[in-house]
């Protein structure tokens, strides 16, 4: 185990059964936006509230808003 040349023995722990796998991962969290049926916007909930609101304040989902009218 080399524990004399490191200085410590290296080990590795694993669980005696297996992981359960056939519980999938959640999938992120998100706020989906779509505007005027052209856009669609994903903000993630970790994203600060700051940044998320200029992103929907950009031109571009401004355009897209109008368009519809």
């Amino acid at each position: 185990m080399r524990a004399r040349e490191t200085g410590f023995a290296e080990v590795v722990v694993v669980p005696d059964e297996p992981v359960a796998t056939s519980r999938p991962a959640a999938p992120p969290a998100v706020i989906e936006l779509e505007i005027a049926r052209k856009m669609r916007l994903r903000i993630p909930l970790t994203t600060p509230p700051t940044l998320a609101a200029a992103m929907v304040k950009t031109p571009l989902i401004d355009q897209a808003d109008r368009a519809s009218y």
